[in-house]
């Protein structure tokens, strides 16, 4: 059975098709999904964005990352001058190099090649360091807001599925690693949280559901 992991998350659903097919033909088996999520990873909004999450086989991200980063090589080496990151100050471009996973990985690649050519040291070695980087800042679980923590409590108690729902999202939510690795969204004390605001929920929902099944026989 295959471990499908997400691998890239793209808002345009071209480039996403145009990616896919890209590792398709590499060998590589992919699967498009779209996705609109209701909440942000810290609900703190409610807008809803759309984009394209291509997933693939958790042992083929590294032959993956290495196919995508030789054709970037290819590309990065045609873009024209009017291009925006031609614009952007080295700070701006380290940003791009500290933060790739919040980047295409054509603007990753040439964010490398601008800075090299303005004279900055971009080694593959620093290249790879601030990726190893990246990815342990990543994995650090975020911390529950405690106003979600009293929302979660709220609605189990008063027997909503929406406290079951927030429950279990901070209790179980995993988030996938830029390697392929799959991590907890939320630290212990959260997913603590929501592990008794799951069970609660349950609880209260069944003793409902008892209460109003039995009035109405």
């Amino acid at each position: 059975m295959n471990d499908l992991r997400s691998f890239r998350k793209l808002t345009d659903r071209e480039q996403a098709t145009n990616l896919v097919q890209f590792l398709t033909e590499g060998g590589i088996l992919c699967k498009l999904i779209e996705i609109a999520p209701a909440l942000d990873s810290n609900f703190g909004g409610a807008e809803v964005n759309i984009f394209y999450e291509i997933q693939i086989d958790k042992s083929d991200f590294e032959k993956a990352n290495r196919m995508v980063e030789s054709e970037m090589e290819k590309s990065v080496e045609l873009v024209e001058d009017e291009h925006y990151l031609v614009k952007f100050t080295n700070e701006e471009l380290y940003e791009i190099l500290l933060k790739p996973d919040e980047w295409s990985d054509f603007d990753h690649k040439l964010a490398a090649k601008l800075l090299k050519d303005r004279g900055e040291e971009i080694s593959d070695h620093l290249l790879h360091s601030l990726r190893d980087q990246r990815i342990k800042d990543l994995e650090k679980p975020d911390e529950v807001q405690k106003v979600w923590i009293f929302v979660g409590y709220l609605f189990s108690l008063l027997g909503g599925l929406l406290g079951t729902f927030l429950g279990w999202y901070f209790w179980k939510s995993t988030k996938t690693l830029p390697d392929g690795r799959k991590v907890y969204s939320y630290n212990k004390p959260g997913r603590d949280h929501g592990r008794i605001i799951f069970i609660i929920g349950l609880i209260v929902f069944s003793i409902s559901l008892i209460l109003q099944l039995s009035m109405e026989i």
